[in-house]
Order: C-alpha cells, then sequence, then structure tokens
C-alpha cells in the first residue's frame, strides 16, 4: 500500500487544530530574527533591509541602523527563516529622531497569518505586538501607504517541526524571484491528490 507523503498528509489534516503539526520545540519563546535573510520592497536612503535585524535599536535614522523604502503605495519588509517557528510576539522599534508618524497603520503578519497593526502614540518608541504562536517561515510588515521605516525587528518564537501547508507553498519568499514562487506553488499544487492504495482519488 502506498503511504502519504508529506503533502497528502497536510490536505487531509488541514482542518486540525494548529497543534498537529507541531512537535516539541528546539527553543522557547527565543528571539529568532538576529541577523537573518531580510528583504524589502524597495530601498532608499540607503536604509537597507538587513539593518532591521542588527541587533542595535537606536531610532535615529543617522547611526545607520533603521530601513528606508522609497516613499509610495504598499511598501513592505520581510524576515525569512530556515524552517517553521511558532512565532509568540514581534517587537517594533520605530524611528525617533523624525517622522515616527509614519509607522501608523502598519501591520504585521506570520506567513499570510495577521498579528496585528500599530497604531502610532506619540513619544512610543516600541511596539509589541502578540502573534499566538502563528507558524511559518516568514515574518512580513506592510504599510499601506508612505514610506516604511524599521529600526529593529525582534521576532521571538519556537522551533517546530513536522510539515505545514505553508511551508509546502512558499519557502522561497526571501531567495526565489516571482517566477520561482509561482512555478513552485504550480507545482506543489499538483501533488496535493490523495493517493490510497496506488489509486488517484
Amino acid at each position: 500500500m502506498r503511504l502519504f507523503d508529506c503533502m497528502n498528509l497536510l490536505l487531509l489534516l488541514v482542518t486540525l487544530p494548529t497543534s498537529v503539526f507541531q512537535s516539541s520545540s528546539e527553543t522557547d519563546g527565543t528571539l529568532i530574527s538576529s541577523e537573518r535573510p531580510t528583504k524589502q520592497s524597495s530601498t532608499d536612503y540607503g536604509g537597507d533591509s538587513s539593518r532591521a535585524v542588527d541587533g542595535k535599536t537606536d531610532g535615529n535614522y543617522y547611526s545607520k541602523s533603521c530601513t528606508h523604502t522609497k516613499d509610495g503605495y504598499n511598501n513592505w519588509w520581510r524576515v525569512c527563516f530556515d524552517s517553521n517557528y511558532a512565532v509568540s510576539k514581534v517587537v517594533v522599534y520605530n524611528r525617533q529622531d523624525c517622522c515616527s508618524e509614519r509607522i501608523n497603520g502598519t501591520t504585521v503578519y506570520v506567513g499570510n497569518e495577521f498579528c496585528g497593526a500599530i497604531r502610532y502614540d506619540q513619544g512610543q518608541h516600541v511596539y509589541s505586538l502578540d502573534c499566538n504562536e502563528a507558524v511559518g517561515r516568514v515574518v512580513t510588515i506592510k504599510q499601506q501607504r508612505g514610506y516604511l521605516t524599521l529600526c529593529e525587528v525582534e521576532v521571538y518564537g519556537k522551533k517546530v517541526s513536522g510539515c505545514t501547508l505553508y511551508t509546502a507553498l512558499y519557502p522561497v519568499q526571501c531567495t526565489g524571484n516571482e517566477a520561482d514562487k509561482k512555478r513552485h506553488i504550480e507545482n506543489t499544487t499538483a501533488m496535493f491528490t490523495p493517493v490510497v492504495a496506488g489509486t488517484i482519488l
């Protein structure tokens, strides 16, 4: 009898609680974003995406530790991991020397799961969002309109094993181009056909 592979098993279990896809963790709510690969929608004023995970929380842009996109719509920043993590919270350090209000309305996602939105509060430098152990390999921060500047992003979580639907569909968010992503999704979707005793259902 032909055994179900990881993809087919996911298809059957996708409606079950998240805990079904998790096993024991190798870490427990620790900082997992430091020095990880990053990417952003665009770069302006030298504000490279990697600055948000350099371990420096200085809110002065001219200390060269904050990111900066170009102006426009639907700007984003993301950090990628080498495996699945259950994310407990995301902490965002805002710019302080200028333009702090730009952070207002910024949204945070683990994979495609929404964690929350930042509501700007004058004088507040640090914003923490609870992600309720959402599982994924990518954390994305989005700004619908205007510049996106992040002076540090700290992602806390624990590593989980086993396969998940998100891992199967989106493993190349930081390293692949759009064609790579589309091709992988098409190939993965074709694999989601349950097989029992060698018969395709």
